[in-house]
Order: C-alpha cells, then structure tokens, then sequence
C-alpha cells in the first residue's frame, strides 16, 4: 500500500489467498484472514490516503552502542532497527494490534521510539515527532450468516468503522531528555545482558508488566521515573494508599 497504493496492496493480499490450498476449515481460516486484511487494507486507505511523494518507504536504521560517561563502545552489540517512514520529519509506525489504549500506555515506558530517532540523527536526519497509525485486527469471525466472503469483508469494515478506537492516530513529540535517557538504558541493558551470560542468570521479562492481562501494580512507578518525576514520593503515596 505504501509504495503502490490500495488496488496493488488489495491484488498482493489476492494473490497470497489464491496461492493457499486446503479443505473446510482450513480454507475457511485463510478466507477469513484474507477479508479481515482487505477490510483493513481499505479502512486504512480512507483514513491514511496513499500519498506516493512522500517518504514513507520501510529502511533500515542502525548505531553504534555508547557509554554516554565515557564515550566507550560496545564491542558486542550495535543497535538496529527498522523504521516504515519519515515524511516530514515525522516518524510513522504502523501498528496492528488488539488494544490502543495498552500500547499507548507502554509507550510513556519504553525507549524505542526515542532509540529510532537518536539511530536517525547518527546519521544526520532529524526528527521532531512519532505519529502512531494504530488499526484493531477485527475479532468478529466468518459464520454461516456470511453467504459470501465479500459480505464477511463488508461486515469486518463495519466493525472497524463503529469505533474510532479501531482506527486511530497517536502522536508523540520526541524529547532529548527523553533521548539522554534512552541511550543510557541501551548501554546498561547491554551490561546487563553481559553479566547475564557469564553468570547464567535470566533477564528480566518484560511482558511482566501485563501478566495474565493485568497491568503490574508497580506500573506508576515506571510511568514516573520514565518521565521525570520523583519516584520515592509517589512509592510513599502509592505505600499509604494500598
């Protein structure tokens, strides 16, 4: 869809449906996964028109792994990452995902936003903000009330269109401070991975925060510190409150 627009993106999703073989509810499971991607394929044409001139094309970006006290690089790690466009000096990432408001959440935590900008600036590029283009995969399913796959990919374009959650835009100015802090982080989590192997301990897991669906109770404290605030008085509030 990017490179070509809607009609070239809709013929590669018909394309890998042809290509797919098999009998009952096989065929039912790629008949479905291929409406549910044209539903969204043309719900993200209408609410993202293609725009060919601008710089949307998927790269590559990388840089080296820094000490920031010492300026020393790492000898065993690079960082690398992979960005779907710049247009503007805006970085756009596409997401597919089941819940907007988790992701929006794990962004004000993690640093890969902010490690794709400072991998961006390594090499001579600026960028002032992340725009999020976040599409909800439809969970309704192909039942008998569907005569045709057609009715099945109109029925999931509804779905999508009933709530503005399902097809959103989340916007995120980037901050150095923010950056300082991100590359910091990369250098000691290869530190920490590092004195993980020689002492054959396990890392951290960071799907932690949401086990069994349930956000960690010691979440604020990571939204805190990530932006800034003072951790030890809201570990006070957070101590008298519980």
């Amino acid at each position: 869809y990017l490179s070509s627009g809607l009609d070239a993106a809709l013929a590669a999703v018909n394309v890998w449906e042809e290509g797919k073989a098999g009998f009952g509810q096989d065929m039912m499971k790629f008949w479905q996964r291929a409406c549910r991607a044209r539903a969204m394929i043309r719900c993200i044409a209408e609410t993202w028109p293609h725009q060919p001139e601008a710089d949307t094309t998927e790269r590559i970006v990388s840089m080296p792994i820094v000490n920031p006290e010492t300026d020393e690089r790492s000898h065993t790690f690079v960082y690398i990452g992979r960005v779907d466009g710049i247009p503007r000096k805006t970085l756009i990432d596409w997401k597919f995902l089941s819940d907007p408001a988790r992701f929006i959440r794990e962004r004000t935590i993690g640093f890969q936003t902010e490690l794709y900008v400072a991998a961006l600036a390594n090499d001579g590029e600026i960028v002032e903000a992340a725009e999020f283009r976040l599409i909800v995969t439809p969970t309704i399913k192909l039942c008998g009330k569907d005569r045709t796959r057609l009715a099945y990919e109109e029925r999931c374009i509804e779905w999508l269109k009933a709530d503005q959650a399902n097809l959103q835009t989340h916007t995120m100015y980037v901050n150095p401070a923010r950056i300082a802090q991100a590359r910091q982080w990369l250098w000691d989590a290869g530190q920490r991975i590092l004195q993980n192997r020689r002492a054959a301990r396990w890392m951290p897991n960071a799907y932690a925060c949401h086990t069994w669906n349930r956000t960690c109770e010691y979440y604020g404290l990571c939204e805190v510190e990530a932006n800034g605030g003072d951790v030890a008085i809201v570990g006070t509030i957070n101590a008298l409150t519980h």
